[in-house]
């Protein structure tokens, strides 16, 4: 699920180097040595209060020690996801539990009985925790992506979204997981998650740019997304056979040879603009230079164009002809209803 502690990279920050950071430290326990009942869950992504700094700083500290090709935002702004280990914890006394959190939560708002519950959801990694605790968790593993636990991190949002089932849940994780994956250089892992949920509800005016920058081309299930997006009529025909379709789309991107993202976005090279990606976490807002592919007229063409030929094409017999590529597009099927917009 994640690395331990001791095969990770050691931390860009030191308590030298954040001196001037409102002292802010990287120690893997508490001021003397002491341990607190965090420690036992060995996740080092957790963000500690009078540990780690916050978000917004961390970010700032990581553009300073790391080539990110971002202009951080918001450098002071409070972090109240940050777990604050003087609260006390204390388990449900009952059997209807305590009550769920908030959708976004700050952890000083949470009762004892609820950081309890948190707590032993982390300690457990099982059942479907309610909305408000993963997004809290989220909200960390946002920040840990700008320090030395960021392969880690991804790894866990990974786990966060093929695990629970609310939809806000997936949807938040899966934008995490894309921009972590452009930051850290992993395009593979920015390709396995656009196979999952095609284009999510995400800006994906500075996604898609993001997306060719990292040589990832369309998957059939973005190509499909995205035809949603820009009302593209399906015939009667291709939304009662959705998977000759799917074959056919990725049959179609093969033979153009992946290369309709990326004559778009060259296409528009000089309109580049600046362009703001803000994740769950409020303190972690930055600025990209981005292309808008998006709302590109013919770029939104090309997707249309390339889904009627798939659904001639699969119409005809599958008059097409299946490449490789056709092996590493592997999809559930489930999510593809095609005359809704609803595919997660």
């Amino acid at each position: 699920m994640y690395k331990r502690q001791d095969q990770l990279a050691k931390p860009f920050a030191t308590k030298q180097t954040l001196a001037t950071d409102r002292g802010s430290c990287y120690t893997h326990r508490m001021p003397n040595d002491i341990r607190t009942r965090w420690d036992e869950l060995a996740l080092p992504f957790l963000r500690i209060r009078g540990r780690n700094l916050p978000a917004a700083q961390q970010v700032r500290h990581a553009c300073r020690e790391q080539s990110f090709a971002i202009t951080p935002l918001d450098y002071n702004a409070p972090d109240q996801t940050m777990i604050d280990p003087a609260l006390p914890l204390q388990e449900p006394g009952n059997a209807q539990g305590a009550p769920d959190p908030g959708y976004r939560p700050a952890f000083s708002t949470l009762s004892a009985e609820q950081r309890w519950v948190f707590w032993n959801w982390l300690r457990t990694h099982e059942g479907n925790a309610p909305v408000g605790y993963a997004i809290l968790y989220l909200q960390h593993l946002e920040a840990a992506l700008f320090d030395a636990h960021a392969e880690a991190a991804l790894a866990e949002m990974r786990w966060l979204f093929n695990h629970h089932r609310a939809l806000s849940v997936r949807e938040s994780t899966a934008h995490a997981l894309a921009v972590g994956a452009w930051l850290h250089r992993q395009p593979d892992l920015y390709a396995w998650i656009i196979n999952q949920v095609g284009s999510g509800s995400w800006n994906l005016e500075v996604l898609l740019s993001l997306q060719n920058d990292l040589g990832v081309p369309l998957s059939a299930v973005q190509v499909i997304r995205l035809g949603q997006f820009f009302r593209h009529s399906w015939s009667a025909w291709a939304k009662q056979h959705e998977r000759e379709v799917e074959q056919a789309v990725v049959a179609e991107l093969a033979t153009a040879g992946q290369s309709i993202l990326s004559q778009q976005v060259d296409a528009l090279r000089a309109e580049q603009r600046t362009a703001q990606v803000q994740l769950v976490n409020p303190g972690i807002r930055f600025l990209v230079q981005a292309v808008d592919v998006w709302n590109s007229p013919a770029f939104q063409r090309a997707i249309k164009d390339l889904l009627e030929s798939s659904a001639r094409s699969a119409q005809l017999g599958g008059h097409f002809t299946s490449r490789s590529f056709a092996a590493t597009a592997t999809v559930s099927y489930t999510h593809l209803t095609l005359p809704t917009s609803d595919l997660v």
